[in-house]
């Protein structure tokens, strides 16, 4: 094991990956030497790889480490560090993921987004419902923010959700609503999110109806 901890440790590409792999098949009996190696200055490569190694294998005694990795200064391991925590449910990171919604990169935005939905952390509703509305934000970071409102208590999240079904310009973000519109309301309404806006119209307002309905 020395010899792939070693590896990891170098964060060589591709050989820190394959290492990163053969360490995750020994499952969790191998975290002792994992927080062992992960010591001293390490390249982010392999800051990354022992961050993302802690959330697949469900070390939650990790948390402290992960919380203070939501701040390092290399996007990726932020980024890996958000998805760890969203694994482990660790609702005491809870604030610095709402921050980090405004990070620099967007790759970063999106981890924290799910990870945020992930550990249902209702008070990320508002800020994950404004980035949703808000059609100047990229693509792929409305369609993590409707993902992750999906795993959140619906009443809170319903409005923004179908607001996005008539409101924005994306067919890949109004996919991303209405299937969390689907798994949260286990309802259909025929709507096709890549059918032009006149075909949209009707089912558009069937989920309108239904919202006002539930006195959203």
């Amino acid at each position: 094991m020395q010899e792939l901890l070693a590896t990891l440790r170098a964060g060589v590409e591709p050989d820190a990956l394959k290492a990163r792999r053969a360490l995750l098949k020994r499952g969790p009996a191998v975290l002792p030497a994992l927080r062992e190696a992960d010591r001293g200055k390490l390249p982010a490569t392999a800051r990354a790889q022992f961050t993302w190694l802690y959330g697949a294998l469900g070390d939650a005694s990790a948390a402290d480490l992960l919380t203070g990795r939501l701040e390092d200064p290399n996007p990726s391991v932020r980024e890996e560090a958000c998805r760890a925590l969203g694994k482990l449910k660790t609702l005491g990171a809870a604030s610095k993921l709402r921050d980090l919604l405004k990070d620099g990169e967007v790759t970063v935005q999106e981890a924290a987004a799910l990870a945020l939905g992930r550990m249902g952390d209702a008070d990320a509703a508002g800020l994950l419902s404004a980035l949703l509305e808000d059609a100047r934000q990229p693509v792929s970071l409305r369609v993590a923010c409707a993902e992750a409102l999906g795993l959140l208590e619906p009443a809170r999240v319903r409005a923004a959700l179908v607001g996005a079904l008539r409101k924005d310009p994306s067919a890949e973000v109004r996919r991303a609503a209405i299937d969390s519109l689907r798994r949260m309301t286990g309802l259909d309404r025929c709507y096709d999110p890549e059918a032009a806006e006149p075909r949209r119209e009707a089912a558009t307002r069937a989920w309108e109806e239904w919202l006002a309905e539930q006195g959203a």
